[in-house]
């Protein structure tokens, strides 16, 4: 009768100690490429025996992952917000029923050893926690029938997360930014006094910052921020110089940059700006929030 019987009692997959990087959605690979388990999967078959490897999850299927048209189960390692897919036979057609990986059949003509190799990626299913060890049966894998020919699959070793990290620099948590004293007779546009500075974020394993700014628009201007000040007449002009560029940053403006040397700068600018009505002397004091965004 035609049957394939294993050759040993389980497939050991040790990861040894892998970092990865929480800047990808989920769903995503953490992993970017597929790694080898060794050593590969063997059964001894008798002749007319049919070649079909299957993977399933011990536990039951987390999610799916698809690559190059073929669909993963992704199966849960134990560590927060991470998940593991398993490929047998990567170079055939593979479908999942149910949370079952299977290879396409081939008949096996001679009474031999026949195997095939299992390979595995990590999978981003949630959010990620610092990481944490490994020591799961994570899945089964088979030829033919389940019965004694199953082959259980054990997953060991520690994952680290690298989780994004920013905040804003100690200086700029609270700042104030003096504008020099300019007089009613300099005004003869609508802006004056203009003054530079920047903002900065420190991060660690993060890409890209983005800054929000909110505040009180001005009246008859929500370009410009309101003064609460004695002076009339007149707002606050915020601004950013991004590639020496100056672009006015109103209530719920966003800009974006990149993270070099741990750090994240927005070059910014302000200047007195005219509103509506006359201009009267007096303080320009005006309040803006800056939140912080990362990636």
């Amino acid at each position: 009768m035609a049957a394939c019987t294993r050759t040993y009692t389980q497939l050991n997959i040790s990861m040894g100690t892998v970092t990865v990087e929480d800047k990808v959605a989920i769903g995503a690979p953490l992993t970017p490429n597929w790694t080898f388990a060794s050593p590969a999967t063997t059964w001894y078959c008798t002749q007319n025996s049919h070649y079909a490897p299957y993977i399933q999850g011990a536990a039951g299927e987390l999610s799916r992952y698809i690559e190059g048209g073929q669909t993963h189960s992704v199966y849960a390692t134990g560590v927060n917000g991470v998940g593991i897919v398993l490929s047998a036979e990567p170079a055939r057609r593979r479908g999942v029923q149910q949370g079952v990986e299977k290879a396409l059949i081939a008949s096996i003509s001679t009474q031999a050893n026949h195997g095939y190799v299992v390979q595995y990626k990590l999978i981003k299913t949630g959010t990620l926690s610092s990481g944490g060890s490994v020591n799961r049966h994570v899945a089964d894998t088979w030829m033919i029938s389940r019965g004694s020919e199953q082959y259980p699959i054990y997953v060991t070793g520690t994952i680290n997360a690298r989780i994004p990290t920013c905040d804003l620099a100690g200086g700029d948590v609270s700042r104030t930014v003096p504008l020099d004293p300019v007089r009613i007779s300099s005004f003869t546009g609508t802006w004056l006094g203009k003054k530079t500075f920047d903002i900065s974020a420190n991060c660690s394993n993060a890409s890209n910052v983005t800054f929000r700014f909110t505040g009180t628009p001005a009246s008859g201007n929500s370009a410009l921020f309101a003064s609460t000040g004695g002076a009339g007449g007149v707002g606050l002009w915020l601004y950013s110089r991004i590639g020496g560029v100056e672009s006015t940053l109103s209530h719920n403006g966003t800009r974006t940059v990149a993270v070099s040397g741990n750090r994240a700068v927005l070059p910014l600018g302000a200047a007195y700006h005219k509103t509506t009505g006359a201009l009267t002397k007096g303080l320009l004091a005006s309040t803006v929030t800056v939140n912080i965004t990362y990636n």
